[in-house]
């Protein structure tokens, strides 16, 4: 039994520089998980602020495009015509600019 222990102990005393570096690798790994997991944490959060403006961003379109489709009047399917929407910007500047056509 005594040998059994001295035989133990040696192989441990030989083997110890490899259990030492062993643990490093361990410590060192824990480490990066936990660098990894704050990372993913934080990047979680940006990703559910991104996907609220997102979904900000694609409400506020569709009311824009409903907007613009009750703008838009329609003729008669007969004619084949659609009405044209201009800005009122637009308007305004066709309303107050001369009427000279510009090649003459």
């Amino acid at each position: 039994m005594l040998t059994l222990v001295r035989l133990t102990l040696t192989t441990v005393a030989k083997r110890r520089k490899d259990y030492v570096e062993l643990e490093r690798s361990v410590a060192a790994s824990n480490e990066l998980l936990d660098s990894l997991a704050s990372y993913l944490s934080t990047f979680q959060q940006d990703l559910s602020a991104v996907s609220g403006q997102v979904a900000d961003l694609q409400s506020r379109s569709a009311g824009i495009e409903s907007q613009l489709k009750g703008r838009q009047v329609r003729f008669r399917r007969g004619h084949g015509l659609t009405a044209r929407v201009y800005c009122p910007r637009s308007t305004r500047c066709s309303t107050t600019s001369s009427s000279r056509p510009l090649w003459s």
